[in-house]
């Protein structure tokens, strides 16, 4: 396993992990991608990704 900083290109992957996770709420507005996208600029590394 890789753990790395998110990106804006895990996005998707990342947005269906928590629309099925139980228990895990999601807003329209910061959740969205431009919202991420924001976000990431704004933190970068505060966000992390794991991959095999």
């Amino acid at each position: 396993m890789k753990i790395r900083p998110m990106n804006i290109d895990d996005y998707a992957e990342a947005f269906q992990l928590w629309c099925h996770t139980k228990g895990m709420g999601t807003r329209r507005l910061d959740d969205s991608q431009s919202g991420i996208a924001k976000f990431l600029k704004r933190n970068p590394g505060d966000k992390l990704c794991c991959r095999k």
